[in-house]
């Protein structure tokens, strides 16, 4: 009976690919997606000059896999793009509905996050394709690894969280995020005197600042007057997006559904406390991703705020998921439809 629910996260997944695959490759340029040229640009460098300083190193990672399938197959690179952009949906998609902890926290994660939120789809359609899968395939893997190492005390889980924390730190310019989010964490568990995680994360974020400063060439955060000739001069290789902070704008890409759900599983949580299991070392990563996303879209330290709130659409819609099926199981195992593992019967 789960295997079937996994065909949430396949048809979410297709919904939200589904524009190229109706119009195809066609459809990048109609949805205005400078993303997506730019990128195919890096790659067409890439090809010519076998090596140069990218903007961020998951552009060149994916880059020489394109290249090498060009030169292969002759496949076209916006084609290839098209491709990677629809199977990072799928992977985004699967992901979130397998750390969600149970099958009805995962359905309503991902249904939330790919269907009523905006960023997951906004993201797609303007190709932000490397953050997508910076912020939700290899960190939702990272925090859920590190949750299960601490619970199981496992060595080998928090070694693989270990790696793709760093990995998050250079596949991306988001990673960024890692640094302040890892350090608010730590920050929390110390006051709930889980020194043992508290550690862990501060580690990662010494760990991740390290990385950043030794090998990260982005400009992501760097202020706006100096984001210019980072790759070559005459180049620039990051456009500020100047749209207007609206209360509607925001509330329409935070999505009503989510904002009026999230209380709802707050509550539901608090009534029956004694009863819901919870991801309490996922949650309290989220929860401190959430302020660090509210300050960087408030104070514009981010040279695109508005690619921050597509991110917090998103990163809210998995805690209301979340916690919304907290609330969901002990009904379910009240009227006999599910276990205590979380399994559908």
């Amino acid at each position: 009976m789960r295997k079937l629910f996994y065909l949430v996260p396949v048809g979410c997944a297709s919904l939200v690919a589904s524009p190229i695959m109706v119009y195809g490759t066609s459809y990048l340029s109609k949805s205005g997606s400078t993303d997506a040229y730019s990128h195919i640009k890096a790659f067409e460098r890439l090809a010519q000059e076998g090596f140069y300083t990218p903007i961020y190193w998951g552009q060149t990672v994916v880059g020489f896999l394109m290249v090498r399938l060009h030169n292969l197959f002759g496949w076209d690179y916006l084609t290839m793009f098209a491709l990677f952009s629809s199977l990072t949906v799928l992977a985004v998609s699967l992901v979130l509905f397998k750390v969600s902890g149970n099958v009805v926290s995962g359905t309503l994660v991902v249904t939330l996050a790919l269907i009523a939120a905006q960023g997951v789809l906004s993201m797609y359609v303007i190709s932000a394709t490397f953050e997508m899968m910076n912020l939700f395939v290899f960190l939702p893997l990272a925090v859920w690894l590190a949750s299960k190492g601490f619970k199981s005390s496992q060595v080998r889980y928090l070694i693989g969280s270990i790696v793709l924390f760093a990995t998050v730190s250079l596949f991306h310019a988001s990673g960024f995020y890692t640094v302040p989010t890892a350090l608010a964490t730590s920050g929390v568990l110390a006051i709930r005197r889980d020194f043992r995680a508290s550690g862990f994360y501060c580690l990662i974020a010494v760990l991740s600042l390290l990385l950043i400063c030794l090998f990260s060439t982005s400009g992501t955060f760097i202020p706006k007057a100096a984001v210019t000739n980072i790759i070559s001069p005459g180049e620039v290789v990051v456009s500020t997006v100047y749209t207007p902070m609206t209360l509607s704008y925001i509330v329409c890409y935070l999505s009503p559904i989510v904002l009026i759900l999230l209380p709802i599983g707050l509550v539901g949580v608090y009534i029956l406390r004694k009863r819901v299991v919870l991801d309490s070392y996922t949650l309290m990563y989220l929860g401190a991703f959430v302020a660090v996303l509210v300050f960087s879209i408030v104070s514009r330290v981010s040279v695109d705020w508005v690619r921050s709130l597509f991110v917090l659409s998103t990163v809210l819609a998995m805690i209301a998921g979340m916690l919304l099926g907290a609330v969901a199981q002990p009904c379910l195992r009240r009227a006999g439809l599910e276990s205590k593992e979380g399994q559908i019967v």
